[in-house]
């Protein structure tokens, strides 16, 4: 069964994933924001990780990594993409470390008050 993705869709996904700026966490605790879902994860965010998870399940995993990497720049709750990630082992653990360190998870003030204080050493853990 052959899957036909158009190159040009994902250059522009990419574009305008990469024109995102991370997702506010203040912004995700208000019901009234309709830039996130029910669960307060980014819909683009989301949309990088099927996009990403669906290339690996095509044996492409060099494809699939930039769309994981991107779901996390935009919305670093999006837990989804790094498990995947670490589970198929699509990155050294060096580069999972430099990954997750690169990650903005707010201000420490944000970060508290959105009860996400944990979530940076949760994904060191997952390591």
């Amino acid at each position: 069964h052959v899957a036909l993705i158009d190159d040009g869709d994902d250059e522009r996904l990419l574009q305008l994933a990469a024109n995102l700026r991370p997702l506010p966490f203040s912004d995700a605790a208000a019901n009234n924001n309709a830039t996130t879902t029910v669960e307060g994860i980014h819909p683009i965010a989301r949309l990088c990780t099927a996009r990403g998870i669906a290339y690996d399940e095509l044996s492409n995993p060099h494809r699939a990594l930039p769309f994981l990497r991107m779901a996390l720049a935009i919305d670093a709750r999006c837990m989804e993409a790094l498990d995947y990630a670490v589970r198929r082992r699509l990155l050294p653990p060096e580069e999972e470390k430099e990954w997750i360190s690169s990650l903005h998870f707010g201000s420490g003030e944000e970060m508290e008050r959105m009860g996400i204080s944990w979530l940076r050493d949760a994904y060191l853990a997952r390591l």
